[in-house]
């Protein structure tokens, strides 16, 4: 076993395990650390206090692959001296690079699933953007969220248009997530078949400038593959029609890393899932059948209904197929002339009714009402009239999709032109999925970056001069808009306040309270708890974690801003 393979196997050991809590993976120790004798490592794995408080079984586990431990006590001499002891993990006599602790994939795997990464100024030289600090860490936890991986320290770095996240240094127990494994499998019936949305987190290790592995997911039940369907990077999810699934029980579906040179193979990871109960689908009577929809249209319906009584009563629905924006609407008359009304409208899900619009005369008007729409809503037509007489008629009902809209906006009026230091609202309406949008600054900065889908706005502050250039982009929705900005008359920018911490009431914070100073077996029951290994009364977040370090170290403010106590 090389160096490379023994760390692997480490990882894996160490991996959602409570007993391997006190160790962390450090980018660069000796940077961040004061000067001391011995000097601090750069790149290595260490535990925070004596190698005998580890326990037996792990340091068998950890010599059995090959290493050594070796306990360091630093002296450091600052206003007296302090003593610091680790125990070091080392492969013959030598501590490990990042190349040896593959810390250069955690870059590259948060390029590959569309963080927007940035570099800074320190070790280890990148991180992960947002518009505000909170948003960075915001980023930076989806990021955690969505590998698996957790970071022991981090901190903020200010750039001109916002910040950028990036860690320090991260827990041994969670490092195996570097390599291929799957993120989820969603099972789901349509249309009487099984499918499958499979997406994964894969090794992006590089042979010279191609990704070194290519997937296979494999489906099998009782011993019998069902499907197989092939994934090559960057893409990182299929979908999989699994013909001839079990009535009941699971099927197993197994992730093989494929070496692109060699073709060898690796099962890397298995994951068993329940199949869903099939739905029987109930036919919904229809006075005649409804022709396939034009192209553009969800549904449309050219029969003609009849509604008879002042209260909405249903004559037709759908159920939608897809997410989209929308355009509801058909033709709707009375069947008097004589101040009568009749009424078209459309509920979802059994929810209010809503109207659509209204006609008093006889002869049929088109109207119509936008909405957005969610795969698998149900779309219920309605009738009613108003009167002491008459009938509502109605037809040709139609759900279309509506073209994409982007719009920027300024104290809720579409604008093209405004001030330095205004706050600008982009509105988009009818993404699809997997729609970026972006605003590019005169300067051509990133002041936002997102995948967005459906309807929603975002905001900025215009605070350079000159053109901003924003764009909702996607195969299917491309809309452009450019914002003037011209110099404010006494631009004064706001300052923005240092939050204030807000005491979070107990059992945390007691909890926070009850065992200061923090010791390092404090922040081992943490990250025992954030793994769901020990129950300490409340959810563990990384925050909380990270504050814990703060407090460990002195730095009482910092702890205070993570974890929302006031200690």
């Amino acid at each position: 076993m090389d160096k490379r393979e023994a760390v692997k196997e480490l990882y894996k050991k160490a991996y959602k395990n409570g007993d391997y809590a006190g160790f962390e993976v450090r980018e660069n120790l000796r940077y961040y650390a004061k000067s001391a004798t011995p000097p601090y490592p750069e790149s290595c794995i260490f535990y925070y206090d004596e190698c005998k408080d580890i326990k037996e079984s792990v340091r068998k586990e950890i010599t059995g692959l090959g290493f050594s431990l070796e306990e360091v006590t630093h002296v450091i001499a600052e206003n007296g001296k302090a003593y610091d002891t680790n125990c070091y993990i080392k492969w013959q006599g030598q501590h490990l690079s990042r190349e040896d602790l593959f810390l250069d994939r955690i870059k590259e795997l948060a390029e590959l699933l569309g963080y927007d990464v940035r570099s800074v100024s320190k070790p280890p030289y990148w991180g992960i953007y947002g518009d505000t600090s909170d948003d960075a860490l915001a980023n930076f936890n989806a990021f955690l969220d969505e590998t698996g991986l957790l970071f022991s320290t981090a901190e903020p770095e200010r750039q001109d248009s916002g910040y950028v996240y990036f860690a320090k240094s991260w827990y041994l127990t969670c490092m195996f997530a570097l390599f291929a494994h799957f993120k989820s499998v969603d099972l789901y019936w349509k249309k009487g078949y099984l499918y499958a949305d499979v997406s994964i987190i894969p090794n992006v290790e590089k042979c010279n400038g191609a990704y070194c592995y290519y997937y296979k997911i494999c489906v099998f039940s009782a011993g019998e593959k069902l499907a197989e369907s092939t994934i090559y990077l960057p893409t990182i999810s299929t979908t999989l029609l699994i013909p001839s699934p079990p009535s009941e029980g699971s099927i197993v579906f197994r992730l093989v890393e494929v070496e692109r040179v060699t073709e060898s193979e690796e099962v890397v990871d298995e994951i068993e899932k329940t199949v869903p109960a099939k739905p029987t689908p109930t036919p919904t009577p229809t006075p005649t059948p409804t022709p396939t929809p034009p192209p553009g249209y969800l549904f449309y319906d050219t029969n003609e209904y009849r509604g008879t009584s002042t209260a909405w009563s249903a004559v037709t629905s759908t159920t939608i197929e897809k997410d989209a924006y929308v355009e509801i609407g058909g033709d709707v008359r009375q069947t008097y002339e004589d101040g009568y009304v009749a009424y078209l409208g459309y509920r979802k899900n059994r929810g209010a009714w809503i109207e659509i619009g209204r006609n008093n005369k006889a002869t049929y008007i088109t109207v119509h009402t936008k909405d957005s729409v969610r795969k698998g809503d149900i779309i219920e037509f309605g009738l009613r009239w108003g009167g002491i007489g008459g009938n509502a008629l109605a037809r040709n009902l139609y759900i279309k999709e509506s073209p994409c809209e982007l719009r920027v906006e300024f104290e809720g009026s579409e604008v093209t032109e405004v001030t330095q230091y205004d706050t600008v609202d982009i509105v988009y309406e009818g993404a699809p999925s997997n729609t970026t949008l972006k605003v590019i600054s005169p300067s051509y900065e990133y002041v936002l970056k997102k995948t967005v889908s459906g309807s929603g706005s975002e905001s900025f502050s215009a605070d350079e001069v000159g053109t901003y250039y924003i764009y909702l982009q996607n195969e299917d929705c491309y809309v452009t808009k450019e914002l003037r900005v011209k110099a404010a008359p006494t631009p004064t920018p706001t300052p923005t306040p240092t939050p204030t911490p807000t005491p979070t009431p107990t059992p945390k914070c007691s909890w926070f309270a009850d065992r200061m100073p923090i010791k390092s077996a404090d922040i081992m029951d943490l990250v025992r708890g954030y793994l769901g290994i020990m129950d300490l009364g409340w959810t563990v977040s990384a925050s909380d974690i990270m504050g814990a370090v703060a407090y460990y170290h002195g730095e009482m403010e910092s702890g205070n801003n993570l974890t929302g106590c006031s200690l």
